[in-house]
């Protein structure tokens, strides 16, 4: 257990100089599994919890580079896909993961861009499914999750080394909806051509001004909010149905189209430190 303790620690030291490598991440997490397994059946909750942790730190650590990654390549959708799965890892790993060593394998890092990572993304509205959970089991005992009975077992507590969560195994569709915070962030909507084909027609020119401005994109910064004036004539391109700019979460035809100026939301980045 020591070595490979050890061996994940030093690996996730190196988060600032490697590259995703999948044979790498998946001999790890191969490695991470099998020693789970045999601390359980030796009875050792305790350390199978601490390689839990580290296996899903160097999950997250991989998660983020791939998105940078993404980001470089423009594939914006799929880095912010990505990136809800690294908040999801990071969320679980808050509570479990030793406050002492999240500075030294960079999860402070990833704790605090994450969030304004998706603050200077353009998505504000998102659909959302409405649903009756009808069946809940337990992930670690399979046992039924009622009002009234409940196995003992927490939610986003680890158990032989995996993390309890709720199955839904059947449910009801009541409703759909447009909602500003989603449970499931990858619900972006989009708009279609004339052939039926997706179209981006969000503008990314932030975050690639981000790309484009920092000496590296494992940097702290933060976020300063501000608002700008514009000239109706600048907005020529914003459709009568596309949300207003002013960040009113209107229609444009029903909020500021016939303004001769519009008051915008401007977001300010301010580097910090290099990681």
């Amino acid at each position: 257990m020591t070595s490979l303790k050890f061996e994940l620690i030093a690996e996730l030291k190196l988060f600032t100089r490697k590259k995703t490598n999948e044979k790498r991440q998946a001999k790890y997490l191969q490695a991470c599994k099998t020693l789970k397994s045999r601390l359980v059946s030796q009875g050792k909750q305790a350390e199978a919890k601490e390689i839990w942790c580290l296996e899903n730190a160097l999950l997250a650590q991989n998660m983020y580079i791939k998105f940078i990654n993404l980001l470089r390549r423009e594939k914006f959708y799929k880095a912010w896909c990505l990136l809800e799965q690294c908040e999801i890892t990071l969320g679980n790993l808050k509570r479990h993961f030793p406050q002492m060593l999240s500075q030294e394998v960079y999860l402070d890092f990833l704790y605090h861009q994450v969030p304004l990572w998706q603050e200077v993304f353009p998505y504000r509205i998102f659909n959302s499914t409405e649903f009756l959970e009808k069946k809940i089991l337990c992930s670690t005992c399979k046992s039924p999750i009622t009002p009234r009975k409940f196995c003992g077992h927490d939610k986003g507590e680890i158990y032989d080394g995996e993390i309890c969560y709720r199955i839904i195994e059947d449910f009801e569709i009541v409703g759909f909806a447009m909602v500003k915070n989603p449970v499931n962030k990858y619900s972006v909507p989009f708009k279609t051509d004339e052939n039926g084909k997706t179209v981006d027609h969000y503008d990314y020119k932030c975050i690639k001004m981000i790309i484009r401005e920092l000496p590296t994109l494992f940097y702290w910064w933060e976020i300063n909010k501000t608002f700008d004036w514009h000239r109706r004539i600048d907005f020529t391109e914003t459709l009568p149905d596309d949300i207003c700019p002013c960040g009113a979460d209107r229609l444009f035809k029903d909020c500021c189209s016939s303004k001769p100026a519009i008051l915008t939301p401007h977001i300010e980045i301010v580097p910090l430190r290099k990681c």
